[in-house]
């Protein structure tokens, strides 16, 4: 279990517990379908323990972040009404797929930094790759150069 927390509006924070929301949770990964659109962020800011493994599917199926697909779920279960407010925040399928690790899984972050640490690997053989060339490039002109202007005894 995860805690995942988001903003929305005080209709859906005040109406919303972990335990209702795991349970709609397991009902749309059951029978998926389409959801309402997000209702808005709100100013409440409100936590949630939930399976990460079940959010993030939802959040995928749904092309949208974390919250938003939270705030469609409890939208759609609990009837409220639109926030008139702006939204603060609205997340793009594309900003979901960068962002898809950034649940508060501790085993996430682990990933980051593996691919973080694979990358400079690869650019630091690189670098020494094309030192090393440059350097027998160089060696290699030097060397002639030498050979030609030395005359051969008869």
């Amino acid at each position: 279990m995860t805690t995942f927390m988001f903003r929305a509006s005080e209709d859906i924070t005040a109406r919303l517990s972990s335990a209702e929301m795991r349970s709609w949770l397991n009902d749309f990964i059951r029978q998926p379908h389409r959801l309402p659109p997000d209702p808005g962020s709100g100013y409440e800011r409100f936590s949630l323990t939930l399976p990460a493994d079940t959010v993030n599917a939802v959040a995928t199926y749904s092309k949208s972040g974390i919250s938003s697909a939270l705030r469609r779920i409890a939208f759609e279960r609990l009837g409220v009404k639109r926030q008139g407010m702006p939204q603060v925040y609205r997340a793009t399928a594309t900003t979901r797929t960068f962002y898809a690790g950034r649940s508060h899984d501790k085993s996430q972050r682990g990933n980051e930094i593996a691919a973080a640490l694979i990358c400079l690997l690869v650019w630091l053989m690189f670098l020494g790759i094309s030192v090393v060339l440059a350097s027998r490039k160089r060696n290699n002109v030097e060397v002639p150069q030498d050979n030609m202007t030395q005359e051969k005894p008869n």
